[in-house]
């Protein structure tokens, strides 16, 4: 289970390094937050790989290292092509659009990084290799294995919301970046394929500076509650006094006889 784990998150690795050199060269990155990334995936994957019988297992895996070539070529292509990424929330329909009206420059951005394209499937070829040597297992995985996968997705999982929780209440620079003022061009140079697709699928569903992620760091550290009004039995707390003034409660009810003005008199005088 633990070599096939290591082999998924060398993976993600590897094709993230191969895909910032073709795009972005020896631009500096961050790697704790993706880091973080890679492991918890690589356990939902290894969990998947190790659920059912061997052949299906087998299927499952191939599906999942298929998908995740497929993720990082086409990025390394449209990077390529219009020189920005390409956001999955809106590659249903714009991507579509462009590959048919672009086909020409596509198949153009192909042949100038299929060095690259080539080095991206390298882990395809791994995983043969290492199938066909049995050193790379894929039967299925005891109740005891899953336990320790499920405790070491969770673990990454919680240490990568945590980080994205400590990035906010600190105002760090990471967190505005990933999160607050989202730049795709930016996330996807320092922060790699995995977690910029991610960020782009969540869309405005994902925690940002303004929405759900700020009302949950906010209430562990709310400290400012709001002052009580004047408890009932007090024997300090008065009744406050209907206003006089126009549209609150009191001015639209009659003055006393005592409080109204004597009217003037208008009776003949002899």
């Amino acid at each position: 289970m633990w070599k096939l784990f290591l082999f998924l998150t060398g993976t993600s690795l590897y094709m993230e390094t191969v895909y910032h050199l073709s795009c972005f060269g020896t631009a500096p990155a961050r790697l704790l937050l993706p880091a973080l990334l890679w492991l918890f995936l690589a356990s939902a994957q290894t969990l998947l790989c190790g659920f059912l019988r061997k052949r299906p297992n087998k299927v499952i895996f191939w599906g999942l290292l298929s998908l995740e070539y497929l993720l990082f070529a086409i990025q390394t292509v449209y990077s390529r092509l219009f020189k920005r990424p390409l956001l999955l929330n809106v590659a249903a329909g714009a991507g579509a659009e462009a590959v048919t009206t672009y086909w020409r420059e596509a198949l153009t951005a192909i042949l100038q990084c299929g060095g690259y394209l080539l080095l991206l499937a390298a882990p395809l070829l791994c995983a043969g290799v290492l199938l066909r040597k049995k050193a790379l297992s894929l039967r299925s995985h005891t109740f005891p294995e899953r336990i320790q996968n499920l405790a070491f997705f969770g673990g990454a999982l919680s240490l990568w919301i945590s980080l994205l929780v400590i990035g906010y209440q600190r105002e760090s620079e990471y967190f505005e970046m990933y999160g607050s003022f989202y730049d795709p061009e930016g996330v996807y140079r320092e922060y790699g394929v995995l977690s910029s697709a991610l960020r782009d699928l969540a869309g405005d569903a994902f925690p940002q500076a303004d929405e759900p992620l700020e009302l949950w760091a906010e209430a562990f550290s709310q400290t400012d509650l709001q002052t009580p009004g004047p408890s009932v039995s007090d024997p300090d707390a008065r009744p406050l006094k209907p206003s006089s003034e126009a549209g609150e409660p009191g001015a639209d009810e009659p003055a006393s006889p005592e409080e109204q003005e004597p009217l003037p008199d208008t009776s003949p005088q002899t």
